[in-house]
């Protein structure tokens, strides 16, 4: 009878199989709380374009083209 007195080096599939899956549940959960950051930051540049929007229409200006320009077909209203 041949007896296993050492173990040969190496791990075992189901260990291999186990930190994997502890990789993949880590990984669940933080993953998420990235996305938020994203959200956030969408969000904090829509809104300062709508404020931008909202200044140049209470100005009565024109809207800077795409190009940084500026083309004044409106009448710029100065008060007084």
């Amino acid at each position: 009878m041949i007896s296993r007195t050492r173990r040969p080096g190496g791990f075992t599939l189901v260990e291999l199989l186990v930190v994997m899956v502890i990789i993949g549940v880590m990984a669940l959960v933080i993953l998420p709380s990235f996305g938020t950051g994203s959200d956030i930051a969408r969000i904090k540049t829509a809104s300062r374009g709508v404020m931008q929007m909202t200044r140049y229409a209470r100005t009565g200006s024109a809207l800077p083209d795409a190009d940084g320009s500026r083309s004044d077909h409106v009448e710029r209203r100065i008060a007084r």
